[in-house]
């Protein structure tokens, strides 16, 4: 019970709760692209087929840059680069507008891909620097509850949402999700978690 208790009292902190809020954001921005795009798919390879190997072949990319990824994100300050990517998510999110073909859109799935993976290491920094170093089992165990309630319940969403509003619409509020994850990971400019890390990687040398 007071493991709970203390899992569920980092939400009340500013600097968690703004970094929790902007993951449950990003991964419904990515739930709702995922849909959107593999509408996209159909509707312009009119091929079940297709289109599930377009979606497949999106993650390819990713794991040739996820060595790249891993010392990007141990070298550089992670709430910048998470600002940084989710700002670029957003805008590489429009380019779903302009696609028409099927090799278009295939084209700008490899390219969120890239940045799917860049942007994994950065957070799990960010994660222990909100959470501190004696929350971050609880930090870890919330994200990855609040991720699982949003796998299981955007994708139905998402569905119905492409189905009654277009692909359109529903990459323009992919990139509103992806904007306004970027503006909570931009507020937790003032949390003290990031500056404990930087005491300790201090007095560590």
């Amino acid at each position: 019970m007071d493991m709970r208790q203390a899992g569920f009292g980092l939400l009340r902190k500013k600097p968690y709760g703004l970094f929790f809020l902007s993951q449950i954001l990003a991964g419904a921005a990515a739930s709702l692209q995922t849909i959107a795009t593999a509408r996209l798919l159909l509707d312009s390879t009119r091929s079940g087929l297709d289109t599930g190997l377009g979606v497949l072949m999106a993650p390819l990319p990713g794991v040739l840059f996820s060595l790249a990824a891993g010392c990007i994100g141990d070298s550089t300050q992670p709430r910048g680069l998470l600002i940084l990517y989710d700002a670029l998510r957003a805008v590489f999110t429009l380019l779903f507008l302009l696609c028409r073909g099927a090799w278009q859109v295939t084209a700008a799935l490899l390219l969120m891909s890239v940045l799917d993976v860049l942007y994994s290491p950065a957070r799990g920094r960010m994660l222990a620097a909100v959470s501190g170093q004696r929350g971050i089992l609880e930090g870890n165990s919330l994200l990855t509850g609040g991720l699982g309630v949003v796998s299981l319940v955007m994708p139905a969403l998402a569905g119905a949402f492409v189905q009654a509003f277009g692909t359109d619409s529903a990459f323009f509020v992919t990139c509103g999700f992806f904007s306004l994850s970027a503006l909570c990971l931009y507020a937790v400019k003032g949390a003290a978690a990031p500056r404990l890390v930087r005491r300790e990687r201090a007095g560590g040398g």
